[in-house]
């Protein structure tokens, strides 16, 4: 653990200049909540890429991409009634609550286009103080948000449901328009020949159902690849230009007819059947394990989300603490401010207890600041807690310390304003049990502006204690996600601690529908302020690397993220090697005839 681990790039077999990659592991370690980041991987493979015909029958296979719970659910009223208000009256809404805010700013933001952010999901709890102080806090934004399989349908006509709401507007925008929204040609007339594909290397329930969708919609076959982190035959290749590839069956291309933009692939050691590559000219990414290293940041294949959105605060959390610092610095005058915990940015290891002690009373949160799915998470209530974090080997070099959301009695004190917030937590459970729960809200950009897209909810494993609770077991009563990681890289859910968006669900969450547009702002603040930090870090087209070395001084992560070489930098790669070879010719002829004048003295 903690070791770096040499990795083939993903576009080592690339016809042209090839990519490189960085080298590192996620190995996952037993616990609760914490999965060390970093260490080596045993090796994951997927195959070639599947293929979803414009003809595929959603609803017939609804059970695919939907958990059967959601699909035998009736969507709560309160629910329903948010998603199909319009964004005006949403607006109007949260002003009449919040008379303090600027509406014509807040109007702005809910029709900010975005540049790079288009689709992003928060995780938010729901917090008061003993003075009740009511607000809902983010606590970390996803650009590969999951949600659409949770949630019931809002209208019994859309069996696609949400995965409809989103290809069918934001994606559908992104390969007919550039990504700045300005007059410029498709992605098929950047691209010609390229296809459609879905990427992932977890949730194959929703990558699927993206697929399936977008197969039906586009009216063409799409292809649905796995692209894991330690595939020694990644089905995944880039070329100078940036133009992603995928590895896919022979038969089935020319089934599809697109034959004509195929190139071969070499033959596969893991005895899969002739394959050829095939351009993309746009990609649905649900790719979440350390993204940048397989994919560039700046690529000539449209992406959703591209790889900056992860680097900017999607997948980031030290730059989605300074992106919102950003954003409140620049809106705050106008009454609006993104919710957060009080977080300590730029914290080395060997600082982590002195910033616990000095600025949390010794309750807080460290969290590894690249991970995702409750890897990397410390809940810290303890000293055994704090020195069993200490005594872990970390892979990155930089972590954040956050205060910790707890109950009435227990839980961070602010530093500043010396308040408590705490968990609402659950209605109490017939044995009068609350229980810690957060709200994925999943929003996306549309025609109309900022749209919600989904949305559900999660409760810990055991309820909240009056007291601070024993060493060893705080994430038990905290820690909400799902997704459980098992030492063969497969993924599992707890779904026993879903609560869904439905009549029978919904009542449990205690909350309204202020709550639930309170989320929804909460999440569109974070998105624009993560789109505004993606721009920072994109000139011309071009990623700032240096500017972002600055903001994020983590060698180790920066040493992961992949690059492209210009084609320019390619020629002088192969010119040095042909100078290379031909030097070494040059030298052994000049031994050659050096030889024969010995030989003939």
């Amino acid at each position: 653990l903690g070791k770096r681990s040499n990795m083939a790039a993903a576009a080592s077999s690339a016809t042209k200049a090839p990519a490189k990659a960085g080298a590192g592991g996620n190995a996952p370690a037993e616990g609760a909540g914490s999965i060390v980041l970093g260490g080596k991987l045993k090796e994951k493979r997927g195959g070639d890429a599947e293929c979803f015909d414009k003809d595929y029958d959603f609803a017939e296979n609804a059970g695919n991409h939907f958990y059967a719970r959601a699909l035998n659910a009736t969507v709560h009223p309160m629910v329903k009634t948010l998603f199909g208000m319009p964004t005006e009256s949403i607006l109007i809404r949260y002003c009449h609550m919040r008379p303090h805010v600027n509406k014509e700013k807040l109007r702005e933001l809910l029709h900010y286009r975005p540049k790079h952010f288009r689709w992003a999901g928060c995780d938010t709890f729901c917090t008061t103080t003993a003075e009740g102080k009511r607000s809902v806090v983010v606590i970390e934004t996803n650009s590969c948000p999951s949600g659409q399989k949770h949630m019931p349908l809002l209208e019994e006509s859309n069996e696609y449901g949400g995965y409809k709401r989103l290809i069918g507007t934001t994606f559908s925008d992104l390969i007919e328009h550039p990504m700045d929204g300005k007059d410029g040609p498709s992605a098929k007339e950047e691209i010609p020949g390229g296809v459609l594909a879905v990427v992932y290397d977890k949730n194959k329930q929703e990558a699927s159902g993206y697929a399936a969708t977008m197969a039906s919609l586009s009216g063409e076959p799409v292809y649905l690849v796995e692209f894991y982190l330690t595939d020694p035959e990644p089905p995944v290749r880039w070329d100078s230009e940036g133009v992603m590839s995928i590895r896919v069956a022979a038969a089935t291309v020319e089934a599809n007819g697109h034959s004509d933009a195929a190139t071969p692939a070499a033959a596969s050691t893991i005895g899969a059947p002739a394959a050829v590559w095939i351009p993309v000219r746009a990609c649905f990414r649900y790719v979440t394990q350390r993204p940048w290293s397989r994919l560039p940041v700046v690529s000539k294949t449209r992406v959703l989300n591209p790889v900056i959105c992860c680097l900017a605060g999607g997948r980031n959390k030290l730059m989605a603490s300074k992106a919102y610092d950003f954003f409140n610095g620049e809106f705050h005058e106008y009454g609006l401010t993104i919710n957060v915990p009080e977080t300590i940015q730029d914290v080395a290891k060997v600082e982590v207890p002195l910033y616990v002690k000095r600025f949390f009373g010794g309750h807080a949160v460290v969290k590894v600041p690249y991970g995702n799915a409750g890897q990397g998470v410390y809940t810290i209530l303890s000293k055994e807690e704090l020195d069993s974090f200490m005594a872990e080997d970390h892979h990155y070099g930089k972590f954040i310390v956050q205060s910790l959301v707890g109950s009435a009695n227990w839980g961070s004190v602010s530093s500043t304003t010396k308040e408590r917030f705490y968990h609402v937590g659950t209605l109490p459970t017939k044995r009068g049990r609350i229980y810690a729960c957060d709200v994925r809200c999943m929003i996306h950009y549309t025609a109309d502006g900022w749209r919600p897209c989904s949305m559900y909810a999660r409760r810990a494993h055991e309820p909240l204690p009056d007291e601070a609770p024993a060493p060893g077991t705080s994430w038990a009563c905290l820690g909400t996600n799902l997704s459980k990681l098992a030492s063969d890289l497969s993924w599992s859910t707890e779904s026993e601690r879903l609560l869904m968006m439905d009549t029978k669900d919904f009542g449990r969450l205690g909350v309204a529908v202020d709550d639930l547009i309170d989320a929804f702002v909460q999440t569109l603040l974070s998105a624009v302020a993560i789109d505004k930090m993606a721009s920072r870090l994109i000139k011309g087209g071009v990623f700032d690397k240096e500017l972002f070395s600055s903001l994020n001084d983590d060698p180790a992560l920066v040493a992961e993220i992949m690059t492209i070489p210009t084609i320019a930098e390619a020629a002088a790669a192969a010119g040095a090697v042909a100078g290379a070879a031909v030097g070494a010719a040059a030298g052994a002829a000049a031994g050659a005839v050096a030889e024969a004048v010995v030989g003939s003295a």
